[in-house]
């Protein structure tokens, strides 16, 4: 049986070990999450220090099984490709990753929304800006039936 304070200690020391790890992925990785918006009007625009982002999504409103585009707009500089995870924000519905190709200076892409059993279902699409310098992802809330 392990002593109580060594237990402890252990449990500290992991704790600080993962913490260590979020910060240094965070640190090397050189990704920045941009605070994002509830997208359930269709559109929603998301300004960070001085950059700008736009969004549009549809057709809305957005529901189980229909194609759905998604298109981004942004004045970040040399950003070599786009794609979104989306993922449902309170129940895991799998793995649903999507590339955004590049018209005119515009992103798009395509997807469909998996069937939610629970009726309304809340969605977290991340949205992932790739630069030569590193990541830019924004994240939008949405609400599909």
């Amino acid at each position: 049986m392990i002593n109580p304070r060594k237990q402890i200690a252990i449990s500290l020391f992991l704790m600080l070990g993962i913490v260590l790890l979020i910060w240094a992925s965070q640190l090397f990785l050189d990704t920045k999450s941009v605070t994002g918006c509830n997208i359930n009007s269709g559109q929603c625009n998301v300004v960070s220090h001085d950059v700008q982002y736009r969004f549009t999504l549809g057709p809305m409103p957005a529901k189980s099984l229909n194609n759905m585009t998604l298109t981004a707009e942004t004045n970040v500089s040399g950003v070599n490709r786009v794609w979104v995870d989306l993922q449902g924000a309170d129940m895991y519905m799998g793995v649903n990753q999507f590339e955004l190709n590049e018209v005119s200076s515009v992103w798009q892409g395509d997807t469909q929304l998996a069937v939610c059993t629970t009726g309304t279902m809340t969605w977290l699409a991340k949205v992932i800006f790739e630069t030569d310098s590193g990541q830019e992802i924004v994240e939008l809330r949405f609400d599909a039936r």
